[in-house]
């Protein structure tokens, strides 16, 4: 499906830019306005150009008590794709003047019967005022199914201008009049007593609800619309009364002045399409910039798509019971083959559309606005996107491990990379094990070499009575004979690598031979394998050969040497059994000393293979010390950054909230260790868990010290110590790589508002308490979008009402929420931008989700206002029947 496609599906409420007070071209005869149009049909061609060059979606006709005479111009807009709000200016009997308007398509023989009713009938002279006063007509209004609103309110002829005292607190008051137009800003009102009355600051003039005010001054001609008091930001999911009615309720979130600050752009997921055979079938979404909310029963599928969005981005869940629902949803709901794709568009550095597909057990792919794949990640395009499923917050809030990894999502600049951890981690872990490996042969070399000593000794004193000197050129015969032996043991390494080469050949390869393998993609890539694997085989078959002669021709060269000391040895062995004879009859036995000298030079050349490996553990430690400072610095580092962004966190929500960062009180890696020792334990690690600044590396060292050292400086019993100091080389290694991880601690302000703070731990409060203070973080949480299932979950109507909802509403003008919830509260007070009501005809294993398009978008349409009212609201007998026994 294309953009353009997605683009043209419901989209919910957006703001159009309305002008509520356009004349027709007999007014400007009528009230003597100079104009360069002599006649209406260039008027009106002039008008509906004018509007489309400013962007003019929607326009009032509001002549004085007259519809008649704009037919023309309301055709003339309507044919251009500009929406028409028929009405007509009253001047009441009081002399106020109203601006009444009417939904577009309202048949102009109505307005005049509804002009009819204000006291004016036939042809009348200028603008006389009608037989209703003010309220009158407002009440009037009501069953007229009109939106009036107080024209040029602050001057002449408007309501502060013409009425005082009672009067003007009762028209002030009155339920049908919620919007007053002024020329400019609030604050640019010149009477601050008028000031005070629009902001619902005077006790006299006290409204439910502050009142709308809008930009609506007459426009006479086609340049009247450049100016910024003519004209009004209105957001609708379209042009009707009910979309007026809504705005002007809720004018905060619905409408904005020339003089209201514009929030910057933010990314956005514009759609979501999914292509699938179950479930899903043919699902096909469009979002709003603003506020997203998902509505329908249980089953219907709203945590489905929410899942769907968080597969699609590729994200994972961080709670362990959000994963393993999310896992089956995907595995047993959406299913292997269903696609999906999102619509995205960025708005930094420039604004561009991509898309993201995944199909299910595939990574996602992201492609530009032409198609072509490009590599970028979702958050190069969307940044730090949150997704979180039922009661994810709450899961959240009980591991403090996973608040860590939550408050990395809001470091700005540089997040932490856990890369350069893992792979400094594994660089230790395997100095470790090397040096643990090295340690070991040295061991046995040296156990080995244990009788060197004492027949070195022996051959002292053999040398000292002359024997040796009597038997030198056997000795040296003994000597040849064991470096030909070592000579040997040299090769025997080197004719390991030969045999292991060749035990790995050939590479098994016939799954990339095309001409067996069928049903192939890209066959000449598949054939391209082949032919490396193919290359691989002939240079190693070629390494292994030259390596097998290499070591044969120094195995015949060692025998030839080994034949010239067995010769050396046949020639000398006359004069050696005449020695041995000679050595009997002192009484000394030569054979021993030559057995000795043989064990001496199969022994000696043990130390050089000592020196060699000690040599290479000297090396190794040296790099490893230089791993563990950079394994220090990487942690300092991240706990800084987590620090300072706890610091910005709790400046940010000061009154709310309070983070801090505890370091290296995260011990469960170090117990993890501890228990790995085996035996009684418990009171050592107690000690280790409590511990302050608990430093492993000073650990280690006290380890290696002694059970004196340990015990002095942890407190611990001798039995205990002594076994942490048994435990050896490698543990003691092991023990430098323990990551402390840091401990994100967090306090909420349980007080009532405008009271001195109330600070309570996160560990004791309730589980609604721990979500809304992870409500609290995630709204801070940068531009990206973020996707909520059930926010409302564990939290009381009354929070919802009172924090949830205006943190929503504040946030929603500069990031894109999504959120599936039951809790009307959110969609209505929130002012939800697009409703999305969904439903199901059947369980996930055999129906299909239903999403039907006049049961999408904003609060304003009928369709949706319904969906609301029968889904979340119990339906109008139940909303009745509760407001009734409330006795409102």
């Amino acid at each position: 499906m294309s953009f353009e496609e997605i683009a043209a599906l419901p989209a919910g409420a957006r703001f159009y830019r309305c002008a509520l007070q356009v004349n027709p071209f007999e007014y400007l005869a009528r009230h003597g306005k100079a104009s360069e149009y002599s006649n209406e049909a260039d008027y009106n061609a002039a008008i509906v150009a004018s509007c489309v060059a400013n962007g003019v979606e929607v326009v009032g006709i509001t002549d004085h008590y007259r519809i008649s005479a704009s037919t023309e111009l309301v055709g003339a807009l309507a044919s251009a794709g500009i929406s028409v709000f028929p009405g007509f200016e009253a001047v009441t009997k009081d002399g106020v003047h109203l601006l009444v308007l009417f939904d577009p398509g309202t048949p102009l023989n109505d307005v005049q019967g509804y002009i009819h009713a204000c006291g004016i009938h036939g042809d009348v002279v200028g603008s006389p005022p009608g037989d209703l006063d003010a309220e009158e007509l407002l009440t009037a209004s009501r069953g007229w199914k009109a939106q009036v609103i107080a024209a040029h309110s602050t001057q002449s002829g408007g309501l502060f201008r013409v009425l005082a005292g009672n009067p003007r607190m009762r028209v002030f008051a009155h339920p049908d009049l919620n919007a007053y137009a002024i020329p400019g800003a609030r604050s640019d009102i010149p009477d601050i007593s008028v000031q005070r009355i629009l902001q619902n600051t005077d006790s006299n003039y006290k409204r439910p609800r502050e009142v709308a005010v809008i930009n609506a001054s007459d426009v006479c001609s086609p340049a009247d619309f450049e100016r910024p008091s003519s004209t009004t930001l209105i957001r609708m999911d379209r042009p009707t009364i009910e979309g007026l009615r809504q705005a002007f309720l809720d004018h905060e979130s619905r409408i904005r002045l020339h003089s209201d600050l514009i929030p910057d752009g933010h990314p956005e997921i514009l759609g979501l399409e999914i292509v699938s055979e179950r479930f899903l079938k043919g699902l096909q979404l469009r979002l709003n910039q603003g506020l997203n909310v998902l509505i329908g029963g249980r089953g219907a599928g709203k945590s489905t798509i929410i899942e769907c969005l968080r597969y699609a981005l590729g994200l994972t869940p961080l709670g362990a019971n959000a994963a393993a629902v999310h896992d089956a949803m995907i595995s047993k709901v959406v299913c292997s083959g269903t696609k999906l794709t999102l619509h995205i568009q960025t708005h930094t550095p420039d604004k561009r559309r991509y898309t993201i597909e995944r199909v299910v057990s595939q990574p996602p792919k992201v492609l530009d606005q032409d198609g072509h794949q490009v590599a970028l990640s979702v958050q190069d395009l969307l940044g730090s996107v949150g997704v979180y499923g039922q009661s994810e917050l709450a899961e959240l809030a009980k591991d403090q491990t996973k608040l860590t990894e939550l408050l990395e999502r809001f470091v700005e600049d540089k997040k932490p990379d856990r890369t350069e951890v893992v792979e400094v981690s594994q660089r230790l872990a395997e100095s470790r094990s090397r040096l643990s490996s090295i340690s070991e042969e040295v061991s046995q070399l040296r156990a080995r070499q244990e009788p060197l000593a004492g027949a070195l000794e022996t051959l002292a004193r053999y040398g000292a009575s002359g024997v040796e000197a009597r038997l030198q050129e056997q000795s040296s015969v003994v000597k040849s004979e064991g470096l030909m032996a070592l000579a040997r043991a040299r090769l025997q390494p080197i004719k390991g690598i030969a045999s292991s080469l060749k035990s790995e050949l050939p590479i098994e390869k016939e799954e990339f031979n095309v001409e067996h393998a069928t049903e192939v993609a890209a066959p000449h890539s598949i054939a391209a394998i082949h032919t490396a694997l193919l290359k691989i085989d002939r240079l190693l078959e070629i390494a292994a050969a030259d390596v097998e002669q290499a070591v044969s021709a120094a195995e015949v060269d060692i025998a030839a040497a080994a034949q010239g000391v067995q010769m050396e040895r046949e020639r000398s062995a006359a004069a050696f059994e005449q020695a041995l004879r000679e050595l009997q009859r002192e009484r000394i036995d030569g054979a021993e000393f030559i057995r000795l000298r043989a064990q001496v030079e199969s022994l000696q050349p043990l130390s050089g293979q000592i020196n060699r490996l000690e040599a290479q553990a000297s090396s190794i430690k040296a790099k490893r010390l230089e791993d563990l400072a950079s394994f220090r610095a990487l942690s300092e580092a991240r706990c800084l950054l987590l620090e300072n962004t706890a610091k910005r966190l709790s400046k940010q929500l000061d009154e709310n909230l309070r983070v801090k960062i505890e370091r290296g009180m995260d011990r469960r890696n170090l117990v993890a260790l501890l228990r790995g020792i085996g035996g009684r334990l418990a009171e050592a690690q107690a000690v280790l868990e409590g511990a302050s600044n608990l430093d492993v590396e000073e650990l280690a060292t006290a380890c290696r010290e002694g059970v004196d050292a340990v015990s002095q400086k942890y407190g611990l019993t001798a039995n205990q110590s002594a076994r942490l100091c048994s435990a050896g080389e490698e543990f003691f290694m092991s023990l430098e790589e323990v990551e402390l991880l840091p401990v994100t601690r967090i306090e909420l302000n349980i007080a009532p508002p405008r009271t001195a703070a109330q600070w309570k731990v996160l560990d004791d409060l309730s589980v609604g308490q721990k979500s809304t203070a992870l409500l609290y973080l995630l709204m801070l949480d940068g531009d990206a979008p973020l996707i909520l299932d059930q926010p409302e979950d564990n939290l009381d109507n009354r929070f919802v009402t009172k924090s949830v909802v205006p943190m929503v509403r504040r946030e929603k003008a500069r990031r894109q929420l999504i959120f599936a919830t039951h809790n009307a509260n959110i969609p209505v007070l929130g002012d939800a931008e697009q409703i999305i009501a969904i439903d199901a005809d059947g369980e996930a294993e055999r129906g299909r989700i239903l999403v039907q398009l006049d049961r999408i978008g904003s609060i304003d349409s009928q369709g949706v206002a319904s969906e609301v009212r029968d889904l979340l609201e119990g339906g109008p007998a139940a909303f009745e029947d509760r407001r009734a026994r409330y006795g409102f």
